[in-house]
């Protein structure tokens, strides 16, 4: 024990200048991890703000409001498209076309009749007989696919071409 006394006594300031050394690095390795920490919690609190200065959180519950917001009006848009699609349903939508010379005397096609229908086979067949010395329109009402009325073979014609979905089909006849 003597000699551990007697080389302590010679050697007690390298040990305390390694001691100091020792210190003085553990105070520099603390500082490196303090700024660490500190540019680590400034990316972090960045992170948790918008460009706004919002916090995160505020931000997301806004962007989930507006998700939200986003599935009700597609929703409404949903409705409306369907509505919309049961209007166009009862709008024209097949169109037959027939020209024709009814009378020997005359030169051209210029008499027609035209059938407007909608996707329930309502609609109305029009007649133009086109003479010399006149032109007579004639409407005949169809309902659930019947005519209310007899109609001509260019009429029945025009009709057929509508049902099949004919657009503006011509079929001369003399």
């Amino acid at each position: 024990m003597d000699q551990l006394i007697a080389l302590y006594d010679r050697f007690y300031y390298v040990l305390g200048v390694v001691m100091l050394l020792i210190q003085i690095g553990l105070v520099v390795e603390v500082v490196l991890i303090h700024q660490r920490l500190s540019r680590t919690r400034q990316n972090y609190q960045r992170l948790l703000k918008d460009s706004e200065g919002q916090s995160l959180e505020k931000a997301l519950e806004t962007f989930m409001t507006r998700v939200e917001g986003t599935g009700k009006r597609v929703e409404d848009l949903g409705r409306d498209f369907l509505r919309l699609a049961e209007v166009v349903r009862g709008s024209v939508q097949h169109v037959g076309l027939i020209r024709f010379n009814p009378f020997a005397d005359m030169g051209s096609d210029q008499s027609f009749c035209v059938a407007l229908l909608d996707d329930y086979d309502n609609g109305v067949v029009i007649t133009s007989l086109h003479n010399r010395a006149s032109t007579r329109v004639y409407a005949k009402p169809i309902q659930k696919g019947q005519p209310v009325y007899p109609l001509s073979d260019e009429e029945k014609e025009a009709f057929e071409t509508a049902r099949r979905g004919g657009l503006n089909t011509k079929a001369q006849r003399t």
